[in-house]
This record gives C-alpha cells, sequence and structure tokens, in this order.
C-alpha cells in the first residue's frame, strides 16, 4: 500500500512537472513570436500618379532585397493609378523599384517615374515606413524615337491608343523644338 501511494505521488508529480515545463515553453514561444513580430516593418508603398487612366496599363513595383535571416524578399505590388500597399518586411535591406519607369498618357504627355528607393532596416528599428514612387512630367526630346515608341507601347493596353498618344506625343515634342 505505501508503495501504491509512492508511486501515485510520484506520478501526480510527473504530471505537475510536465504541465509546468509546458506553460514555460509556452510562454518563451509566444515571447520569442512577440520579439520576432516587433523585428517586423510596415513599408506603406504608395504611387502617385495624376492623370493615369483605365485605358492605361497597371503601375507595378517591386520591393526586393534580403533580411538579416538571408531570406530574400520579391514583392510586386500592382496599381491601377495612385494608391498605397503594405509590405511587411523583416529587419534588412530592400529597394523598391517602379517596373514602368515612363508612361504615357492618352494626351501623349510623357511622366516619368521617380528614382528607385532604398531602406536598411537593424533589428528592433521604426515598425513603419513609407515609399512614395511619384511619376512627373517628363520632357519628350530627351529621348530617341525607339524610346518613344517603347514608352507608348508599355503605356496602354490596345495598340490604337498607344499609337494616338504616340502621335500627340510625336506632336509636343515638335512643337517644344520649335520653341527652342
Amino acid at each position: 500500500m505505501v508503495l501504491g501511494l509512492a508511486l501515485l505521488a510520484l506520478g501526480v508529480a510527473g504530471i505537475v512537472a510536465c504541465l509546468f515545463a509546458w506553460h514555460a515553453f509556452a510562454e518563451g514561444e509566444a515571447a520569442a513570436r512577440a520579439n520576432a513580430e516587433s523585428d517586423v516593418v510596415e513599408l506603406h508603398v504608395e504611387v502617385a500618379c495624376d492623370g493615369w487612366t483605365s485605358a492605361n496599363t497597371s503601375l507595378g513595383v517591386f520591393v526586393s532585397g534580403t533580411s538579416f535571416d538571408g531570406v530574400p524578399c520579391d514583392e510586386q505590388f500592382v496599381f491601377d493609378g495612385s494608391g498605397q500597399q503594405i509590405a511587411s518586411l523583416a529587419a534588412g535591406s530592400y529597394e523598391v523599384v517602379p517596373q514602368l519607369p515612363l508612361l504615357m498618357l492618352a494626351d501623349g504627355t510623357l511622366l516619368a517615374a521617380s528614382e528607385p528607393l532604398e531602406f536598411y532596416y537593424e533589428p528592433g528599428e521604426a515598425a513603419c515606413d513609407r515609399a512614395l514612387v511619384s511619376y512627373a512630367p517628363f520632357d519628350p526630346r530627351a529621348l530617341t524615337e525607339a524610346e518613344l515608341d517603347d514608352a507608348a507601347a508599355t503605356s496602354f493596353f490596345d495598340e490604337e491608343t498607344a499609337a494616338l498618344a504616340l502621335e500627340r506625343a510625336r506632336a509636343q515634342r515638335q512643337e517644344g523644338t520649335e520653341d527652342v
């Protein structure tokens, strides 16, 4: 009987020890998860493009880089004109690059995207940041004919709209050279 009680006491003690160990493990796991989440940076990727219409192709932005853990990041965000999306990044080094460096509008106006942006985040750094890719007017005289053709071809969904916009851009370009 004493031996039975001793075994019962040992069994209860073993169960209590297992429960205590499980609780300590769960607490440690929760703390590790909270620490990992504090190292996540929310990068608000914003595109500003006045004049974009549904006739234009969507605007893409690439977010690429590597975390300190060696995990690569290659995300593409697609915008129909201006807008904002969020990239959740770990501490590391990243670059934000517009997919379409030149955009032609239906009236022939040419817009150029801002330069690629670089971001570097240390562990525990800012929890929120902003990357703005903006499109601004660009002088078509700075482009060759082939570059102007490419800008029109990549800016529209259909060839007819691209051809009309290209004619308008060439006319604006011609007017610009007459003014000089």
